[in-house]
C-alpha cells in the first residue's frame, strides 16, 4: 500500500507542476489516480474517447465524478467525450442513478450551455498501428492517459507532453465534428 501511495503523490506533483514523465499504469486503482489528476489540472479542454464510459470500477466512483464535476465547475472549460457504443437503456437503470457519471453531466449547468457534447460512433473505435483497440483521454495541450490494453486498464500516461498530447487531440478532433450521433443523456434518464 505504500507504493501506492507513493505513486498517487508522484502523480498528484507532477500533474500539478505539468512535469514530462511518463507513467505505466494498469487497473483500476491507477486508472483512477491518473485520471482524476487530469481532471483537477486541465484548465480548458478535455477530450475522452472510450467504449461505454459507464463503469462501476472507475467511471461510476465518487472520485471519478467529483474530479471532473471540479473540472466543469470552472467557467470556459469544455468536455468532448466520443463513445464507442452508448449504454443501453437497462445497463443505464442498473445502477442508482445519482451514482453515475452520466446523470452528472446530465445535472450539470455545463451540460445545458453546450459544454459538454457526447457522441457515439456506432461500434468505431481508434486502433493503435497493430491494430489494438486503443481509449485515451486528454487534458488541454499537454496531458494524456491512452490505454492500449483496455481489460486490463494498461496505460501510459504524461502530464507535459505536448508532442503525443497534440497526436491524440489531432486524432480526435479528426473524427468528432463530422460525427452526427449526439448522445442526449435525456434519453437516459426519461421514459
Amino acid at each position: 500500500m505504500a507504493d501506492m501511495n507513493q505513486y498517487r503523490l508522484a502523480v498528484k506533483d507532477y500533474a500539478s507542476r505539468n512535469i514530462n514523465y511518463l507513467f505505466h499504469n494498469k487497473g483500476d486503482e491507477h486508472a483512477l489516480i491518473i485520471l482524476t489528476n487530469l481532471f483537477v489540472n486541465a484548465k480548458k479542454h478535455i477530450r475522452i474517447a472510450a467504449n461505454k464510459l459507464y463503469n462501476d470500477e472507475v467511471v461510476n466512483t465518487k472520485e471519478y465524478i467529483d474530479s471532473m464535476r471540479s473540472f466543469l465547475d470552472r467557467n470556459d472549460t469544455n468536455l468532448s467525450i466520443l463513445i464507442t457504443k452508448k449504454p443501453s437503456k437497462e445497463e443505464i437503470k442498473s445502477c442508482p442513478k445519482e451514482n453515475t457519471f452520466y446523470w452528472m453531466l446530465y445535472n450539470h449547468p455545463a451540460y445545458d450551455q453546450g459544454r459538454i457534447i457526447i457522441k457515439e460512433g456506432h461500434g468505431k473505435s481508434f486502433h493503435d498501428k497493430d491494430g489494438s483497440q486503443i481509449n485515451f483521454c486528454t487534458g488541454d495541450e499537454q496531458m494524456y492517459r491512452l490505454e492500449n490494453a483496455i481489460v486490463e486498464r494498461k496505460a501510459i500516461a504524461n502530464f507535459g507532453d505536448s508532442d503525443m498530447t497534440g497526436i491524440l487531440i489531432r486524432t480526435f478532433d479528426s473524427v468528432f465534428p463530422n460525427l452526427t450521433s449526439i448522445v442526449e443523456l435525456k434519453d437516459f434518464y426519461t421514459e
